[in-house]
C-alpha cells in the first residue's frame, strides 16, 4: 500500500480508509466533519443497492452512515464507572502542567475522553452498541494533490468536472440523509526540511495547498450541501494519518442540514436508504467503531455485508457468495503526472 496519499491511484478511497474509517485516533477527519464519535459507515456503496435508480447520479456513495447507540443508558454509565475505577489517579502537578500548556480544564477533558474511549471498547466487547437510523449523513469525496513545485495535480477542476462533482452531491441530498457534504481534500507531496522543522514545513505546505484549492473549486452559497476543504500535509517517511498536518475549513459554502427533507420523493428515497442498511445492521452488535458496511465487488452478487473483524476488513470474503472483495488500493505505484494546465 502506498506510504503517502498522493502516490495512490485511488486517493479518495485511501483517504477514507485512513482518515475517516480507521478504528483508532488517526481518523481525525471523522471528528472534523462533525460525524458521531460512535458511528456506522457504508463505504463506496453502489447507489442502486440503496434503492437509487441506476444511471442517476451519484453512481456510488463514498461515505454514508449514522450513529451507534447504547440504548441502555445505565449500561453506559456502569461501563464508565468501571473504567474510571481502573485508571490510576493523575497527580495535581501533572494536572497543573497540562492546564498551563493547553488551557484550563485540559487534563480533566483528556481524562474524560480516555474514559469514554475505553468504555466504548468495553461496550463493543459486550455487544451493547447498536446502529441507529434516525439521523444519517452522506459525503461525496474528491482528492487532489499539491506537489513540491506548488502545483495542483489530479484534480479535474474544469467546468464539466466541477458540475459533475456538484451534481453527485446534489444527488446525495435527494437520497434523503439529514446531512450531506462534498469533501474536497488536497494532500501534499512531502518536502524535505531542516532538522526539527518537518512538521512546521508540512503545515505551511498544506496551508498553501488549501489556498490554491479553494481558489480553484466552484462552491456556491445556495448549494443544498456543505462544501468542505481539507488540506493534509505530509512529512518524509511517515504516513499522513500517523504523522502529518491536517487543516479543515468546515464548511466554506452551502449548508449542513439537507433542505430537501420533507419532500415526498426525498422521504421515499430516505426510507429505501434506511431499509437497505437496516436489513444488514438492525440486529448487529458493533464489534468495532466505526462499524463498517461494504458491498460485494462481484456484480453478480453486490450484497451489502459487515466484514469480519478477525481479518483485514478491507480485503475480505463476501458471506453471501464467498467472493473476495478488495476495498482498498493495493498498488504501490505513482500515478502519471496529471498536472493541471
Amino acid at each position: 500500500m502506498p506510504d503517502h496519499l498522493y502516490e495512490s491511484p485511488d486517493r479518495e478511497l485511501l483517504l477514507i480508509r485512513r482518515f475517516i474509517a480507521d478504528e483508532g485516533p488517526a481518523a481525525t477527519l471523522r471528528w472534523s466533519l462533525r460525524l458521531p464519535r460512535l458511528c456506522w459507515l457504508g463505504i463506496r456503496i453502489p447507489a442502486p443497492r440503496l434503492g437509487w435508480p441506476a444511471g442517476k447520479k451519484p453512481g456510488d456513495v463514498d461515505v454514508v452512515g449514522g450513529p451507534l447507540v447504547c440504548r441502555d443508558r445505565s449500561a453506559w454509565l456502569r461501563a464508565r464507572t468501571e473504567i474510571r475505577a481502573q485508571l490510576p489517579p493523575v497527580s495535581q502537578t501533572v494536572r497543573d502542567g497540562a492546564d498551563e500548556l493547553f488551557g484550563r480544564g485540559h487534563a480533566k477533558r483528556s481524562r474524560e475522553g480516555t474514559i469514554d474511549q475505553l468504555a466504548t471498547e468495553l461496550l463493543c466487547a459486550r455487544g451493547q452498541l447498536r446502529p441507529s437510523f434516525e439521523h444519517m449523513f452522506a459525503f461525496e469525496v474528491k482528492v487532489a494533490w499539491f506537489g513540491r513545485d506548488s502545483t495542483l495535480h489530479g484534480a479535474k477542476l474544469g467546468g464539466s468536472p466541477q458540475k459533475m462533482a456538484r451534481k453527485q452531491a446534489r444527488g446525495l441530498t435527494r437520497m434523503g440523509p439529514d446531512h450531506v457534504g462534498l469533501l474536497r481534500a488536497v494532500v501534499t507531496e512531502p518536502c524535505t526540511a531542516p532538522a526539527g522543522g518537518a512538521w512546521m514545513h508540512a503545515g505551511a505546505h498544506a496551508s498553501a495547498a488549501a489556498d490554491a484549492y479553494e481558489q480553484a473549486i466552484r462552491a456556491r452559497v445556495e448549494d443544498p450541501f456543505a462544501t468542505i476543504v481539507a488540506s493534509i500535509g505530509a512529512v518524509p517517511g511517515r504516513r499522513e494519518h500517523l504523522a502529518g498536518s491536517l487543516g479543515v475549513n468546515v464548511p466554506i459554502l452551502g449548508q449542513w442540514q439537507n433542505p430537501l427533507r420533507g419532500e415526498p420523493e426525498v422521504e421515499r428515497a430516505r426510507e429505501r436508504l434506511r431499509a437497505a442498511f437496516a436489513n444488514v445492521l438492525e440486529d448487529t452488535a458493533a464489534t468495532r467503531v466505526p462499524l463498517l458496511v461494504l458491498a460485494c465487488a462481484h456484480t453478480s452478487c453486490g450484497a451489502l455485508f459487515v466484514p469480519a473483524r478477525a481479518i483485514d476488513p478491507w480485503q475480505t470474503l463476501c458471506p453471501h457468495c464467498s467472493g473476495l472483495t478488495t476495498v482498498a488500493p493495493i498498488e504501490n505505484t505513482v500515478p502519471p503526472n496529471d498536472r493541471l494546465s
